[in-house]
């Protein structure tokens, strides 16, 4: 495939993994991320796609990579959630954990959220608290609707 267009393979990337097309997502993110090595947007999507294969290592290693490469709080915190979900699934709770804290909180559900269930899974109710009651920020039926979810 010619890679011309950044945008485009991303595109492409993402419809894989909308229509579950896990293995062809990862393939052509490797492709992607080989083309474009210094693009945020390439390792991220490499990462995703290698979490949805169950490449937990790959999706951290990349998703690192892509919020080493971050240019604003919000590209930051996306790279945050899924290569947190990575070391979740690798049962690396604290490591997950102390890359979460990193990240700007105001108004950013998915990190709150993730924050809320590495506390609970390290045994720090009082973190888990203080998250919840930063996600009721956010709207009170989402938290609810959240620690509903989790029970």
């Amino acid at each position: 495939m010619e890679f011309t267009n950044i945008r485009s393979v991303a595109l492409q990337v993402a419809a894989h993994l909308k229509n579950k097309r896990y293995p062809e997502a990862f393939s052509l993110a490797e492709e992607f991320v080989t083309n474009y090595p210094k693009e945020v947007v390439a390792h991220f999507m490499f990462a995703k796609s290698a979490f949805w294969v169950g490449k937990y290592t790959k999706a951290e290693e990349e998703g690192l990579r892509a919020f080493n490469l971050a240019h604003d709080s919000y590209e930051m915190s996306i790279c945050a959630v899924i290569t947190a979900s990575a070391m979740y699934m690798q049962k690396e709770f604290r490591a997950g954990y102390m890359l979460l804290s990193g990240v700007k909180l105001e108004g950013n559900e998915n990190v709150i959220k993730l924050l809320m269930i590495f506390s609970i899974v390290l045994n720090n109710p009082a973190n888990a608290e203080f998250y919840y009651g930063e996600l009721t920020k956010i709207s009170q039926s989402v938290a609810d609707d959240f620690l509903v979810r989790l029970s």
